[in-house]
């Protein structure tokens, strides 16, 4: 059999229509990306050439339309030119592009021997998206996934958990301007916030978090894909944790990021994140081809980015709704609709720019007219 060259594809979020190749496309990071049409395709995957060497044994049926692949997660088949092909999974890392025309034999069923060059998840990250935390939570519900992971400055967490612990109830309602009642809770929050973090005592923190951002993202809908390509593709802002993935796992918590809080080498949280935040998003942001961060969060917790030592473009959106015949920033209409452009992003593994300015969910629209440079304005004709 011939080596095939893999490439890179993207499934066309607008045409769900049968399956097939939209154009041939040959070589790892040449050019635009190229579509496979179907729901049911691969989206997004970056595939690279197969070498000789690294041994795959599965049974193919041929001539069939289905592959039944022993030890693979999943086949998706394909048709380019009239040929039949399939793209197969190994894992979420390894992919094989097979030409079922080039197996011939029983032999090559099970004697298919190619390389795949292993890569870390990279899946076209060509953007990063941020958002703010939210004080309202859910720990009720249970998880609509298993899938789940630990965030990164857990070590930073438990230093101002430390901190909160020494406040009383008076002490956290001076601090924060709650009520007695929420100071008891949260007080007792900080008490029983414990490491390690498991499925068992915490939730992951796009699942838990349920503000009017989250009404928009709408978590609990996402599809295991879905909640897989957020986790690399989104950052959720946060003043006790710096920064969360989507599936990073959290306990009951209130620290807002404006909050004064004293600790021993900072005199507010600002201070203490200095600029974890700022290099952790650059890690990210270094793995991408065209690095570009789009700004969902409040002026608040974006007060915890350093904009000027961020290495990528960053695109913030603002949104107004027309009211009294004027378009204005409506509170909580534009957190939900940041909300709305993230399950957009998400949903339709925005990869670039101008796919984006097309947001129009829930009626909103780009204004070429009221954006300025990076700052991007989406308005709604429809009267609040």
């Amino acid at each position: 059999m011939r080596d095939e060259t893999l490439a890179m594809f993207r499934r066309s979020p607008d045409d769900n229509r049968g399956t097939h190749i939209r154009r041939p496309f040959t070589g790892l990071g040449q050019g635009e990306d190229r579509a496979i049409r179907g729901r049911d395709c691969l989206e997004q995957f970056i595939f690279t050439h197969i070498i000789r060497g690294y041994q795959v044994r599965h049974n193919l049926i041929h001539g069939s339309s289905t592959s039944n692949l022993s030890g693979f997660e999943s086949a998706h088949p394909i048709r380019e030119h009239g040929n039949a092909f399939h793209l197969i999974v190994v894992n979420e890392v390894f992919v094989v592009l097979t030409n079922l025309a080039d197996i011939t034999s029983t032999d090559d069923f099970h004697n298919f021997s190619v390389t795949l060059r292993r890569f870390r998840w990279i899946e076209n990250k060509s953007m990063l998206a941020i958002i703010s935390p939210a004080k309202r939570l859910d720990f009720k519900s249970p998880s609509t996934t298993a899938k789940h992971s630990l965030p990164v400055f857990l070590k930073e967490s438990k230093q101002l958990i430390n901190v909160l612990r020494t406040k009383s109830p008076a002490d956290i309602s001076r601090l924060m301007n709650l009520s007695s009642n929420l100071a008891d809770i949260n007080y007792q929050r900080y008490a029983e916030w414990k490491t390690p973090f498991s499925p068992e005592n915490a939730k992951p923190a796009a699942l838990a978090f349920k503000g009017d951002v989250y009404l928009g993202l709408c978590a609990d809908s996402f599809s295991e894909r879905d909640l897989t390509w957020a986790q690399n593709h989104l950052r959720i802002l946060s003043g006790l944790h710096g920064l969360l993935k989507p599936l990073d796992l959290i306990q009951p918590y209130r620290l807002e990021m404006g909050t004064k809080l004293e600790t021993p080498n900072a005199q507010n949280l600002y201070g203490f994140w200095g600029n974890k935040v700022t290099n952790a998003l650059n890690e990210m942001l270094s793995k991408q081809k065209q690095p570009i961060l789009i700004n969902l969060a409040s002026h608040e917790y974006f007060g915890a980015v350093e904009p000027e030592n961020i290495n990528a473009r960053i695109i913030t959106p603002h949104f107004k709704d027309l009211k009294n015949g004027r378009y204005k920033f409506l509170s909580f209409y534009a957190k939900k609709a940041r909300g709305l452009m993230t399950r957009y992003f998400i949903e339709q593994r925005i990869s670039s720019l101008k796919v984006l300015k097309k947001f129009n969910v829930n009626g909103y629209y780009f204004s070429e007219s009221l954006s300025r440079g990076d700052h991007w304005t989406f308005l709604r004709d429809r009267p609040v």
